[in-house]
């Protein structure tokens, strides 16, 4: 009887480490598994942190971006606008660079001298004029006036380069005045 109560003990003493042991096991295992929890919960927080940190940014942009309202994206462009002063029998050209084709409005208008003549020629005609060869000046027959206060044009044309020409033919006495001539072109796209 001793010795199966021994062995009993034994037996018993040899049982208790092995529940310990695998008891063990088991936590290192599900802390193992609860720290890949916790790793694996703060990495997709982070990521959501960060994702909604790029919403609020682009949101934050697209607010502060300036916006033109429909209507002002479709004014015309102002390409000239200034005030030439001519001389009798002088002239001058106006450059004009057409980077689209669309609608072109000329208005050309004296205020103060005599009248003009005006004319619309390409870019490659300029030096035809220095050469005062008017007459094989190549110009738009239709955008054109002779001896004229005012003129006013409105058509389409193709991009490329252009001149608007003005000039005063007036033979006149030395002490005639200038000439003041407002030359506005609109591009209408």
């Amino acid at each position: 009887m001793i010795l199966e109560h021994n062995e009993q003990r034994d037996s018993e003493h040899q049982q208790t480490p092995e529940p310990k042991a695998a008891t063990l096991q088991k936590e290192e295992v599900l802390g193992a598994a609860n720290a890949e929890t916790r790793f694996v919960i703060w990495f997709g927080n982070a990521l959501v942190g960060l994702l909604l940190m790029v919403i609020l940014f682009i949101r934050i942009a697209e607010k502060q971006r300036p916006q033109l309202p429909p209507a002002a994206q479709h004014l015309p462009l102002t390409l000239v606008d200034e005030v030439e002063h001519l001389t009798p029998l002088a002239w001058k050209a106006i450059p004009m660079a057409l980077h689209n084709s669309g609608i072109i409005k000329i208005e050309i208008r004296v205020v103060r001298g005599n009248p003009i003549d005006a004319f619309l020629t390409t870019s490659d005609q300029l030096d035809i004029p220095t050469k005062i060869e008017w007459n094989t000046l190549k110009a738009f027959r239709d955008i054109s006036a002779t001896g004229t206060r005012t003129f006013r044009w409105t058509g389409r044309l193709e991009k490329g380069g252009f001149y608007v020409v003005v000039r005063d033919m007036t033979v006149a006495v030395p002490t005639t005045p200038t000439s003041d001539i407002s030359v506005k072109v609109l591009l209408d796209p």
